[in-house]
């Protein structure tokens, strides 16, 4: 265990200590949070190993849409090993982020069951491993919170594979009910039009959170009619 003294400790929007301690655990996780006087008067103190004394502190970033890191032209292949990436960002300062998944239209079919995974699928791999580290806490790494569905409901794709972009509404819950832990959902606001933004409502009632964009079809109506959908939803 051992103590950060700073100059300056911001803990969120509405609390900072000037100055400040954080107490570390031998888990490396956040043990205290306070005030000098605080601290100086607690068993905590009674513990330390050892302190350094730094400037400021302030919380880590978080990065929705990450497509992690390796050497591959599939990059859901990524996170086949999700250790890698999330040892190296939290070097960065980024301690939470989503993994980003595209969906080729095979891996759709995949997910729905309407084709089974081949023997050793990398696919496969990947989702097993994001369910065995998701929401983990590891010492010396980023938190994998959850997944960032990046399609397929897309009308312009910029660089995501050739995937389904129209799904009816009983397919579009099965496949989001294949994937555990999906966060955000990256839409097409006009391809949500097309089906008076079926899946917006959808992905509101498992309270995933959609993200419009990948589109330059969109309308400004068509742009409008989903926030407000959104809107209605969340309030």
């Amino acid at each position: 265990m051992f103590v950060v003294r700073a100059k300056e400790i911001v803990c969120s929007p509405t609390q900072t200590f000037i100055p400040g301690v954080l107490v570390i655990n031998d888990q490396g996780l956040v043990e205290f949070c306070g005030e000098i006087s605080e601290f100086e008067q607690s068993e905590l103190s009674k513990s330390i190993k050892s302190e350094i004394n730094v400037d400021i502190v302030v919380p880590g970033f978080v990065d929705i849409h990450f497509h992690g890191l390796g050497g591959s032209d599939n990059v859901n292949t990524f996170w086949g090993n999700p250790q890698y990436s999330l040892t190296r960002v939290i070097k960065y300062g980024t301690t939470s982020v989503l993994s980003t998944l595209t969906f080729p239209t095979e891996f759709i079919k995949q997910l729905c069951g309407d084709i089974p995974f081949p023997d050793k699928s990398e696919e496969l791999q990947m989702i097993n491993q994001i369910k065995q580290v998701v929401q983990q806490i590891s010492p010396n790494s980023a938190v994998l919170e959850g997944i960032h569905a990046e399609g397929p409901i897309v009308s312009d794709l910029g660089g995501l594979p050739e995937g389904e972009n129209s799904l009816d509404e009983l397919k579009f819950n099965n496949f989001l009910n294949s994937l555990a832990f999906v966060k955000v959902m990256t839409l097409s606001p006009h391809e949500d039009a097309k089906k008076q933004y079926m899946y917006t409502k959808a992905l509101l009632k498992k309270n995933i959170v959609p993200s419009y964009g990948h589109d330059r079809k969109a309308t400004e109506d068509e742009i409008i009619g989903a926030l407000r959908v959104a809107k209605a939803k969340i309030n």
